[in-house]
């Protein structure tokens, strides 16, 4: 129950913070990979780390995120960092969103998602 609490409060956390942001910087880091992944040349981690740095970074994209993950959702179902990720991205789109039922779509979206992590990764 720790867990779940854990991440619910991360969730929200980043949630939060990237409401009310205004112009976004991207990191060179971040242009480099993405310029990659589109390339079709990068590798399994450096997606992982593109992955990370949108979610992370103040330029950063979410959809972005959700769309990667969906479109290798195979590739990724087995590694946990790949799954926190796409579920902290859905529950960005919810502070990017502007109708209140959107809102509320991607935060139930992004909790199920932290939910089914803790069922599928219980000693992580």
């Amino acid at each position: 129950m720790d867990k779940r609490l854990a991440f619910l409060v991360l969730g929200f956390l980043i949630l939060f913070s990237s409401c009310g942001v205004e112009e976004k910087k991207v990191s060179p880091e971040l242009k480099t990979l993405v310029q990659k992944i589109e390339k079709g040349e990068a590798s399994i981690s450096e997606i992982e780390k593109a992955m990370f740095l949108q979610v992370s970074e103040e330029g950063g994209d979410p959809k972005w995120v959700v769309d990667t993950y969906e479109k290798n959702k195979d590739i990724f179902i087995t590694n946990a960092m790949a799954r926190i990720y796409y579920a902290t991205a859905l529950c960005q789109l919810a502070g990017n969103a502007k109708k209140e039922e959107e809102q509320v779509f991607w935060v139930r979206k992004g909790i199920m998602e932290f939910e089914m992590l803790i069922e599928d990764f219980p000693n992580e």
